[in-house]
């Protein structure tokens, strides 16, 4: 064939192009529906050939006889295009014998609706209103992807929110189809679920990508209007992190759909969604989880409400713990309200036999945990390996009450840390994003004064956790360590500080003495079993036992003499019984407590048992320090104090003359120990009626300290706080 012949043809078979091209198109289309993989030709070369051809109009006369000579060049070129489309053709005729058809079939599959959600509904749904509305405003957007996250503690009800939602869309033309997403498995479980559903052409293949293939089919047009549900994504390295198996990867964006995920993690929702499009769901309040309890009884109005609000509170409005009660109740048809109340307020061993009944709950997952005192396991097992710190800092803070628990508690956890500050910072990001505690305090207040609530059942479930892990003795040791700690701090602190931290930390340290393996915060002095047999490190403990030395020094230390004296004296006698019992009768720290001990008999008008006290410990003393001791002569002091009690004045000023004297020789005139033993003098002069010389003594403590006013006030039994001393008795 000549160059010009194939001019003549390649008229006709441009025209054939014309209709393979739009041919090719639907047979695309098609593909992209059924899944069929045709082996289709890119390109003729149609383009190329009729450029070389044939000349641009308006040509110059030379250059139509050259593109006429050198035409004759391409006949190969001719002949194989030729063949091409005539194979292409046959292809053609083979494959779509019907193009109606497929494309009758193609709206077929796309008006088809499909609604895959496994997990029962159920007519019990109360409350929740203005989450359902949120869902709906930001979920239904027409030709808009969206990501929703739905975000809280486990028990919450977040899958039973889901699930509502998806029910309020059933009749309209969205598809919804449910994924459990807690591990690769299961989401590859129900990938295959979807691609069976829809007819997915190669679903059931060997070494199929079904994550990949299900992806693929939602964002294509076959797919039509959809929401997807990925429920319990709560592993953040699975779906972000792990390099093998990065789940967010297939993750489908399409303008026809959009993804609704719960989690109990509100970081790992904030990075599916954006913080704008995370809610985060709290507990019920009181009137609402009374509701709920009605309606799982079902009645729409409840006998014995404010008992059931009461119940609610116990329970602090948690879904999951409201329906549990009411289950084991509805099992046991003998038990009433005011039984199961009785039981469930008679220990925290009774409480945790409670919350750990296990019951039907078709709304959740078959593999969740429906017992609230279990449900809690997967998240601490979870933080545990993969955010150890997170954990510890729960474990720890267990220990404690569930009530503004201060920040500075639970820094001394990470003091190894290379930066203890920014580790808290983490540590606690996680907790408060599994909700497991929240901020007690305003956001701006200074790191040091912040403050955290732990909810009273996550506690009790930690502590449960910790007793299956063999693990509670041990955070009882960490928490005893890290509190007395704090009060060893506050020794060195001013008198106003000393008296407000103490009272901070009052409700923590009653809450560690608490510990079944202590029991030291009733009114009995018992030795615990556990001091028996306690290897002591030079005073401590080892590492992971429970510390004798600082639990007496805790006992010691945390009752502020000035606000609760019989309480006082209580914790100290049991400092002083726990310090005979494990280091003896002189060691410095029974002798430390026992001179707490006589000053607080000496507050309570107790002189007496209080001198008895002091002149065993000054013995001591004498004997270990020598007389000009700091230790020594403060003693020294406290005993000629409770002789002025006494009226045994000659007495007290036999005492407190030679001690003036050897300060000053020890030490300097306007020495801290030198003015106190003074004032004592001239508080004990002023007693008996000796005023002048009392005068003359205190005008000696001004001349001496200029900047000291030095007054005793004898109702109050106390010095004023000139030395930045709260009495007479404080160092």
């Amino acid at each position: 064939m000549s160059g010009a012949e194939a001019i003549l043809v390649l008229g006709l078979l441009a025209s054939i192009a014309g209709i393979a091209d739009s041919t090719s198109k639907a047979l695309r289309r098609a593909k992209d529906t059924t899944g069929n993989a045709y082996n289709l030709p890119e390109t003729f070369e149609l383009n190329s050939i009729l450029n070389d051809c044939i000349p641009k109009d308006g040509a110059w006369w030379p250059v139509r006889q050259w593109k006429s000579i050198s035409s004759v060049r391409l006949d190969k070129k001719v002949r194989e295009t030729i063949k091409l489309i005539m194979r292409y053709t046959a292809l053609l005729k083979d494959a779509l014998p019907d193009l109606d058809a497929v494309e009758a079939q193609v709206a077929e599959k796309r008006s088809t609706r499909y609604y895959m959600v496994p997990v029962q509904w159920a007519d019990q749904f109360t409350g929740r209103e203005a989450e359902l509305q949120c869902l709906d405003s930001k979920l239904r957007r027409n030709d808009k992807h969206a990501r929703v996250a739905i975000a809280g503690l486990g028990g919450l009800g977040k899958t039973r929110l889901a699930s509502q939602y998806v029910r309020s869309i059933k009749s309209t033309d969205t598809s919804v189809f449910w994924v459990y997403a807690g591990n690769a498995e299961r989401m590859r479980s129900g990938s295959r679920d979807i691609a069976k559903s829809v007819g997915i052409t190669g679903w059931d293949h060997l070494n199929v990508d079904i994550l990949k293939m299900v992806q693929e089919w939602f964002e294509s047009e076959a797919s039509g209007r959809w929401l997807l549900v990925n429920d319990n994504v709560d592993d953040g390295d699975l779906m972000y992190i792990d390099p093998r198996d990065r789940l967010s990867d297939y993750f489908p964006r399409s303008d026809r759909g959009s993804i609704l995920m719960t989690t109990r993690n509100r970081q790992l929702g904030i990075k599916f969604a954006e913080a704008t499009n995370t809610i985060t769901l709290a507990a019920l309040n009181p009137a609402e989880s009374v509701a709920l309890m009605a309606a799982k009884l079902g009645s729409d109005e409840i006998e014995n409400r404010d008992q059931w609000m009461r119940l609610a509170e116990k329970l602090e409005g948690i879904p999951l713990a409201l329906v549990q009660a009411v289950s084991f109740m509805q099992e046991h048809e003998a038990l009433t309200l005011d039984r199961y109340l009785e039981l469930y307020e008679a220990s925290d061993s009774r409480k945790l036999q409670l919350l750990s009944e296990n019951f039907e709950d078709t709304t959740r997952d078959s593999d969740s945990k429906n017992a609230i005192a279990t449900t809690w396991v997967v998240t601490f097992e979870y933080m545990k390996e993969h955010q150890p710190l997170a954990a510890n800092l729960l474990c720890l803070m267990s220990m404690f009450d569930t009530q503004a628990i201060p920040e500075v508690l639970v820094l001394k956890l990470t003091r190894e840390e290379s930066d203890p500050t920014l580790s808290l910072e983490r540590a606690l990001g996680v907790l408060l994003a599994y909700s497991l505690i929240r901020s007690a305090s305003p956001r701006q207040l200074r790191l040091s004064e912040r403050s955290f609530d732990l909810h009273r059942l996550v506690r009790l479930s930690t502590r449960n956790w910790l007793m299956m892990r063999s693990e509670l003795d041990l955070w009882v040791a960490e928490a005893v360590d890290v509190s007395s700690l704090m009060y060893d701090e506050l020794k060195e602190t001013d008198y106003a500080t000393k008296s407000k931290t103490k009272s901070i930390l009052l409700s923590h340290t009653l809450a560690v003495l608490s510990a079944p393996v202590l029991l030291l915060d009733d009114d009995n002095v018992v030795i615990p079993a556990v001091f028996d047999g306690q290897v002591v490190d030079g005073d401590h403990a080892q590492k992971g036992h429970i510390c004798p030395f600082c639990t007496a020094n805790i006992l010691a230390e945390m009752f502020d003499p000035d606000r609760d004296l019989t309480r006082s004296l209580c914790m100290v006698s049991k400092a002083v019984a726990s310090s005979i019992h494990i280091f003896g009768q002189t060691h410095p720290a029974t002798l430390q407590h026992r001179s707490t001990q006589a000053e607080i008999l000496w507050h309570l008008e107790r002189p007496v048992e209080a001198e008895i006290i002091f002149v065993e410990i000054l013995a001591n003393y004498r004997t270990m320090y020598g007389p000009a001791h700091s230790k020594t002569t403060r003693t020294q002091r406290c005993l000629a104090e409770t002789l002025n009690d006494q009226a045994r004045y000659d007495e007290a000023e036999l005492l407190l003359v030679p001690l003036i004297e050897t300060c000053k020789q020890e030490h300097r005139p306007n020495h801290l120990s030198t003015l106190e033993a003074m004032q004592s003098l001239a508080n004990s002069l002023t007693l008996q009626g000796r005023g002048s010389e009392a005068m003359d003594i205190n005008a000696t403590i001004t001349k001496l300290a200029p900047n000291v006013n030095c007054r005793y006030n004898i109702l109050s039994r106390h010095l004023q706080p000139v030395f930045d001393h709260g009495s007479i008795f404080r160092v």
